[in-house]
């Protein structure tokens, strides 16, 4: 029994160590190289389902943390949060999937994430899977990384998000052209004091402005599709209320239409014939036929 005992211990020992190190970023003498785009899947996943699916893969902002709400309890949005919204603008003909954890990066261990695993690489494949077959996967992650112990650079953060959207490409879970959306986050403001976040993110606020550019040029190496949501919203000064760092309603509403029109070039027409909102731009149809169109 002692001798288990030890083993087990040991094995927890060298799972922590090994945790560690990856948590502080090491890398591979090789990794400075922006990744080559990936080959096409080696076989498309047939379906019976009409609906197109759209996944959101995210964190608390995709989940739907409110942070506007008064008490001390977890709240969440209901109908505000940003794939909700999302969902209503491409109407029933395409299947929105949310997949939010709070506290997830793109692909660090957080050591003081101890509940669940927030690594975002390992938890991306079973994910996908278990919603295949995929037309759209929509990455916005990035915020937890600007925590102040991981510390990371903006182009390093940008470099963990590219890693998803280049891991998803190699997936088996496309109904047939892999295709993603890489969304750099918005940018967070410095969290009051009474914030619990407060100093695990501090001098986020000042590195966040410089991600875009990097997710942009990863997006871009990758070929990939790209939305900066600091173009379609911005997170309220949190003397105001919430705490600098979760959307607010309006900003789910502002990102969900945004992306809503992203995912709309994206997709096939037809899902949306019948389902034009106020306001929503109907997808042409060349040469009256419908078309997968490129991601860009």
């Amino acid at each position: 029994m002692d001798s288990k005992i030890g083993l087990v211990a040991a094995g927890a020992a060298a799972g922590a160590a090994a945790t560690y190190v990856y948590a502080c970023g090491t890398r591979d003498a090789n990794s400075t190289a922006a990744p080559k785009p990936p080959p096409p899947p080696t076989e498309a996943v047939a379906c019976d389902e009409a609906a197109q699916r759209v996944v959101c893969y995210g964190d608390s902002n995709t989940w739907g943390f409110d942070a506007f709400s008064p008490g001390a309890a977890m709240r969440r949005y209901g109908e505000q949060r940003w794939p909700r919204v999302l969902a209503r603008h491409l109407g029933p003909g395409v299947d929105v999937v949310e997949e939010g954890l709070n506290g997830r990066t793109c692909i660090v261990d957080d050591p003081f994430m101890s509940d669940y695993d927030a690594n975002g690489r390992r938890t991306l494949a079973p994910m996908l899977h278990s919603h295949k077959p995929i037309d759209v996967l929509v990455i916005m992650l990035g915020t937890n990384d600007l925590k102040k112990h991981l510390n990371l650079s903006p182009q390093l953060i940008a470099r963990g998000a590219a890693t998803l959207a280049n891991d998803a490409l190699r997936m088996d879970i496309w109904r047939s052209t892999p295709r993603v959306l890489l969304v750099c986050p918005v940018n967070i403001r410095q969290p009051p004091a009474s914030c619990r976040f407060a100093y695990s993110f501090d001098g986020g606020a000042a590195k966040a402005p410089a991600c875009a550019a990097f997710y942009r040029a990863e997006a871009e190496t990758l070929r990939v599709a790209f939305q900066d949501a600091n173009e379609a919203t911005a997170i309220p000064d949190p003397r105001h209320g919430g705490d600098g760092i979760h959307l607010s309603a309006q900003n789910g509403a502002d990102l969900g239409a945004a992306v809503a029109a992203k995912v709309r070039e994206m997709l096939t027409p037809d899902a949306f014939r019948a389902h034009v909102l106020p306001g929503d731009e109907p997808l042409p149809v060349a040469g009256g036929k419908s078309p997968r169109v490129s991601q860009k």
